[in-house]
């Protein structure tokens, strides 16, 4: 038999390749490795081609074949079979075996491939191109291995609906390869499907609404990728919520950043940190919760009667190289602050600390006037109320280190540190006040001394 003559051909591995005997014998062999082949090929194509298309497609895979001996006669005896599926022609790790005692009359056999382990077979994709190892015994597999025909792939589609795709609604054509579902899907030729459009311009290309039970996973074969990262989905992480989780490769690196020129809008409050913010905007942090960055300025501006009116303050360094914080009220009305407003003046942040000198002598110098600001600088939304202070040109010469200019060379003056120049002043007055006094005293004491010698003399005299 041909098991019986691959088992002698082993056993004279070693003689010569001129040896007569082993020369008859790898030539009986040889042709019966072909003309076994040749009819398991054809075996295998026509019982696969003629498969019946059923509701429930059977998985596994008829199998036909000739078995003859070394001699070339028919074997006519029960033989023992194993076979295996690989994605090559030669090499590689079998994906799928099985062993089989199969009856052979007239050296003809029929079989099936996928029933020896069924759940095993089930779990073949046919998405890709098998071939089939035979071994007759334990005889070596045959070479090469058999090349499955196109009919086992039809396993790759057996989860598709019954009915679900009509013969007429099939094309191919320079735009598509096929349309299902009356034209409402398509795949064109770089392997992009459409649903709801003709032409796709992703993987996935859908033309209207999509419906999503569960969660859609971004980047989900990114390197490094944390699982639970680039999610959109309902209650995945919130009950009652839709959660997006942005992309990282550990739960403290995931980030999200939206690309929009034309603005983000938000129909709702916003919270950071928060499940249910109280305000459009509710940040909840321990820190800073708000950082405003700029190249050269930044600040925050205020509409609180609409875009259409106009802003009417802002607060932050609104021009270019300032180091001054504005607050501004371009609304005609007062900045007020409810509460202490406070300067630090801890003597432990101070060096170089020395008394003020001559500061009556710098009041005296200083001039309070009354204005009005200018009307013919509308940009600078100046109060039209009357004003009460001092011109900070005339300040500066007296005291200039209450005197700020700004990157213009507007100049400003600090009231406050006016205080402790009026209070040092006063204490001087004061002085000159005591003085006063005390002369005041001496004079009247004098004035009495005098007057009573006036009264003596005039006593003596009568």
């Amino acid at each position: 038999m041909y098991q019986e003559t691959l088992s002698h051909m082993n056993n004279y591995a070693s003689m010569p390749e001129a040896h007569p005997l082993k020369r008859s014998c790898k030539k009986a062999v040889t042709a019966a490795e072909h003309r076994l082949r040749q009819t398991l090929v054809l075996a295998v194509l026509a019982s696969l081609v003629c498969a019946p298309a059923w509701a429930q497609t059977p998985r596994a895979l008829t199998f036909q074949g000739l078995l003859k001996t070394g001699t070339g006669q028919p074997v006519d005896t029960s033989q023992s079979i194993s076979f295996a599926l690989y994605e090559a022609i030669s090499g590689g790790n079998a994906l799928y075996n099985e062993t089989q005692v199969v009856s052979v009359t007239g050296g003809i056999f029929s079989t099936s491939i996928g029933n020896g382990n069924a759940a095993a077979f089930a779990n073949l994709p046919f998405n890709v191109p098998y071939f089939v190892g035979i071994k007759v015994g334990a005889d070596p597999e045959m070479t090469p291995r058999l090349p499955l025909s196109a009919a086992p792939y039809a396993n790759f589609a057996q989860s598709v609906p019954s009915s679900s795709i009509l013969s007429a609604h099939l094309a191919f054509d320079v735009n598509s390869l096929s349309k299902v579902s009356g034209g409402g899907m398509t795949a064109d030729l770089f392997g992009n499907i459409g649903i709801g459009t003709a032409n796709p311009r992703r993987k996935l290309h859908v033309g209207g609404g999509v419906a999503v039970g569960a969660v859609l996973e971004l980047g989900a074969d990114a390197a490094g990728k944390y699982a639970y990262s680039g999610i959109l989905g309902y209650e995945f992480a919130t009950a009652g919520a839709l959660d997006i989780i942005g992309v990282g490769t550990d739960p403290s690196n995931r980030r999200i950043k939206l690309h929009a020129s034309g603005g983000v809008a938000i129909g709702g409050p916003l919270g950071i940190n928060v499940d249910f913010p109280l305000a459009p905007l509710h940040a909840k942090g321990n820190g800073p919760v708000l950082d405003l960055e700029g190249a050269d300025h930044a600040y925050i501006e205020f509409y609180p009667r609409g875009t259409g009116a106009g802003r009417k303050a802002y607060l932050g360094f609104p021009g270019a190289g300032s180091h001054d914080i504005v607050i501004a009220n371009e609304d005609g009305g007062a900045v007020r602050v409810i509460g202490t407003f406070v300067n630090n003046s801890d003597a432990r942040y101070k060096t170089g600390i020395a008394p003020l000198e001559n500061a009556l002598n710098a009041v005296v110098n200083l001039r309070g006037v009354s204005y009005d600001w200018r009307k013919d600088l509308p940009d600078l939304h100046l109060s039209e109320r009357r004003q009460i202070g001092f011109l900070a040109q005339e300040v500066e010469k007296v005291l200039p280190e209450l005197v700020y200019a700004d990157a213009k060379g507007f100049k400003s003056v600090a009231y406050v540190s006016l205080v402790p120049v009026l209070v040092e002043a006063m204490k001087e007055q004061q002085v000159e006040i005591e003085t006063l006094r005390a002369k005041a005293a001496r004079v009247d004491e004098l004035e009495t001394r005098l007057k009573r010698l006036e009264e003596l003399a005039v006593g003596r005299r009568l």
